[in-house]
């Protein structure tokens, strides 16, 4: 559920001693990472989906990240794979350098469903495209890179 993995990115940030601020900022240039829920962000897209309107939520995803990051400070996001190029497109037109891409598949033979994207503000050009993460061995169970998540 959305509440257990918040708790275990909370906990996880506590003991990296990475402070999480949630709500409305001020701030500008001063934060290192940026991470967002891309679901709730993508809920304000209307019912018909309207590719304009969906292309303007990714730019203003990265625009707030480009203000909201320090110098090489990093966004990471967890987006559908079909949205790739335009998540690529609104990072570059925000000063967000693309470094790593890794798709997630539910199985070996099935069309990924998930897409995690890091950028940096500011960096240099050089992306990495990370092995796939298969959630699900052929008879349904969890693969065991998942299950290391559940321990």
């Amino acid at each position: 559920s959305d509440s257990s993995l918040n708790k275990i990115i909370i906990d996880t940030s506590k003991e990296a001693n990475i402070n999480i601020y949630t709500g409305n900022t001020v701030c500008t240039d001063c934060f290192d990472v940026y991470m967002t829920d891309v679901n709730q962000f993508l809920s304000r897209i209307p019912e018909g989906f309207n590719p304009a309107s969906a292309e303007m939520e990714a730019f203003a995803l990265f625009y707030v990240a480009k203000v909201l990051l320090r110098n090489n400070g990093n966004i990471a996001i967890v987006h559908r794979p079909e949205r790739l190029v335009d998540i690529i497109e609104s990072m570059k037109k925000n000063n967000i350098e693309p470094k790593k891409v890794q798709l997630i598949y539910p199985f070996k033979d099935k069309e990924a469903n998930v897409l995690l994207i890091e950028g940096k503000k500011n960096g240099n050009p050089g992306l990495k495209i990370l092995p796939p993460i298969y959630t699900h061995l052929d008879n349904g169970e969890y693969s065991d890179k998942i299950k290391k998540y559940f321990e």
